[in-house]
């Protein structure tokens, strides 16, 4: 499973999913060649909604196997699950 993270800059320097790839939505078409094909996507924002635009995208795209992680990145930290800032595990 590879998972992307479409938010700005900012959000994904407060802290991201570790080993996720950041994409920002608006630039997400034009980076379609190195999105990776051949695993299952997850694409992850703060809430949910725009990686919910992100996988109609993917989809459209012809990338099939695409989830939205339901709750974003807020959800995620508020379950105490684990994420990364700046290099450091948190």
């Amino acid at each position: 499973v590879k998972v992307i993270d479409v938010r700005s800059k900012k959000e994904w320097e407060e802290g991201h999913l570790h080993d996720a790839i950041h994409v920002t939505l608006g630039n997400l078409f034009e980076q379609l060649d190195y999105i990776p094909k051949d695993f299952p996507i997850v694409l992850q924002c703060r809430t949910g909604l725009r990686s919910a635009i992100a996988a109609s995208i993917l989809q459209r795209a012809g990338i099939k196997e695409v989830v939205n992680l339901k709750g974003g990145f807020l959800a995620w930290k508020e379950e105490g699950l684990p994420y990364t800032t700046c290099n450091l595990n948190v």
